[in-house]
């Protein structure tokens, strides 16, 4: 009779050992951890964007949504590398690369302008080291 009572307590009643399953994601999670996974641990679960952009997304969705698809998160110019020092939200940067076109041209001049330089000194510096090698071998 005691083993029935406990069977029946599990199954029926105790919030630790009684499991259900989770609306969203179909799990089997405890009675008493039900809503905590719900809030928290749920990969079905949705939320809004972080960034604010307005998406509703599942929990597995956002870290992919911010990486290659919220308008809202900042990203570094592509003309970082040549000295622009901008971070523009990403649904911005089409106006931004357009607004700055002009800044970005002189910065390509310049960039252009460094390479040139710097090819020229290692042609002369190559050709040193072939007059040094053609020396060695007389």
């Amino acid at each position: 009779r005691r083993c029935m009572d406990v069977k029946r307590h599990r199954m029926e009643h105790c919030e630790f050992a009684r499991a259900i399953k989770c609306r969203k994601c179909h799990k089997l999670v405890s009675a008493r951890s039900l809503q905590s996974h719900e809030l928290t641990r749920c990969t079905a679960a949705e939320e809004l964007c972080p960034e604010g952009c307005g998406m509703v997304l599942s929990r597995t969705a956002v870290k992919r949504h911010l990486e290659v698809a919220c308008v809202k998160v900042r990203e570094d110019c592509p003309f970082k590398p040549l000295g622009c020092t901008a971070r523009v939200a990403r649904g911005e940067m089409a106006a931004h690369t357009h607004m700055a076109s002009g800044q970005h041209l002189e910065l390509l001049r310049r960039g252009l302008l460094d390479a040139r330089s710097r090819g020229e000194a290692f042609r002369m510096e190559i050709d040193a080291h072939r007059e040094d090698i053609a020396q060695q071998l007389e």
